[in-house]
């Protein structure tokens, strides 16, 4: 702990010499009724299934019980990202352990946030508390920890960027991040940056990476940080590909082939992250599955198996992208004001349930039912497909 302590505040101390200057979002024009009006929609599609239908799922996982499970994309630490107490990240957290999930990724920093320092300091707050509390939390470093946590039946945690604005332009910065415990990172959150263009951009105007982004793919090679592209553009995701000499991932990205909706991924970004031996990793919000915004098992399972009809079904995963329906609704303000970063065409800030991590378990039957997924398909996707792309990244 002492040891933490100390790294942390000497990483502190040189992140904040080599700290770049950004440029924020800019808002835009929204009156506060129209606000208000529109959290009140949402508000009411934040529930994708009731508790008899969850009470079902203890069996499925009985069933499971051997097979290592793995979200690969929450947001939020504790203190930290997205802006609620600790207590609340709990009560996720608590939903994840207590619907056997061995593994969870919480996002560390996204690119709206743009000075390392304080990015270093929410890892510090959040690695301490991990620290201070061993019988809830496991941190992991490596696949043969995950191995090691699932027999001893513990609830693992690592982190994520969504973005590499944290880096404060410091490639260098990689390798101490990842020593932090930082396992995977994309590029651009919706919004291009530094080093690459933003799932925002039109496909016209989509420059791909940049050569600084280039450089960056070969530096989280080097270091054993897993490229992940989702929120990036599709152009940026055919250029990572096409540069990792690893497994790289979209962390929690569904197919256009699904639902045709810009945010989603289409089939040649899909087969591109399979060529590299990488995941595609579903997630659980209804508005990027469906119009209606439903969040259900069966708008889950169907994304999944387009992605396994297209590459098959050992680049399948799972990244719920789960939000509290709380801090969903009360971030609505935000998003609404800031649509080049959330841009209401890729379905941010339309209606959608939210679907929570242990909703895997809800999915697993359909895949098995409807779409006739063998037992050892159904063990990919819950994590063995991520297993083996973490083996070929991290050191």
């Amino acid at each position: 702990m002492k040891n933490l302590q100390k790294n942390i505040i000497a990483i502190s101390l040189s992140t904040a010499l080599a700290s770049l200057a950004f440029a924020s979002t800019n808002a835009i024009a929204i009156t506060d009724a129209e606000v208000e009006e529109k959290k009140a929609y949402l508000q009411k599609m934040t529930e994708a299934r009731p508790g008899d239908e969850r009470a079902k799922d203890k069996a499925v996982h009985q069933r499971y019980k051997d097979a290592i499970v793995i979200d690969q994309l929450v947001p939020g630490t504790p203190n930290g990202y997205v802006g609620q107490s600790t207590q609340d990240w709990e009560v996720m957290a608590g939903k994840s352990r207590d619907n056997n999930i061995d593994l969870v990724s919480y996002t560390a920093a996204i690119d709206d946030t743009f000075d390392p320092l304080t990015i270093v300091n929410w890892i510090a707050q959040a690695r301490i508390f991990w620290d201070q509390n061993p019988e809830k939390y496991q941190v992991i470093e490596t696949a043969d920890d995950i191995i090691e946590g699932h027999k001893n039946e513990k609830f693992m945690v690592n982190m994520n960027f969504q973005g590499s604005n944290a880096l404060g332009g410091n490639l260098n910065m990689v390798e101490t991040y990842y020593k932090l415990g930082v396992r995977s990172m994309n590029f651009a959150y919706n919004v291009r940056n530094h080093m690459s263009d933003g799932g925002g951009v039109s496909a016209d105007r989509d420059g791909g990476l940049s050569k600084a982004g280039i450089r960056l793919v070969a530096e989280m090679n080097r270091v054993g940080m897993i490229v992940d592209c989702t929120h990036s553009s599709n152009r940026t995701c055919l250029d990572a590909a096409a540069a990792s000499t690893k497994p790289i991932i979209l962390s929690h990205s569904n197919a256009l082939g699904s639902y045709a909706l810009p945010r989603n991924s289409p089939d040649d970004v899909i087969k591109a992250v399979a060529k590299t031996g990488g995941a595609i990793c579903a997630n659980g919000l209804g508005g990027f599955h469906n119009k209606q915004g439903f969040a259900g098992p069966e708008d889950l399972a169907k994304t999944i198996n387009y992605v396994k009809e297209l590459v098959g079904a050992e680049h399948t995963c799972w990244g719920s992208d789960y939000v509290d329906p709380v801090v969903y609704v009360n971030a609505l303000d935000f998003v609404l004001r800031n649509p080049e970063s959330y841009p209401p065409e890729l379905g941010y800030g339309s209606p959608t349930e939210i679907a929570e991590p242990g909703d895997i378990w809800g999915v697993v039957p359909v895949l098995e039912d409807k779409y006739g997924w063998s037992e050892q398909e159904i063990k990919g996707f819950l994590g063995e497909n991520l297993m083996r792309v973490y083996k070929a990244n991290w050191r």
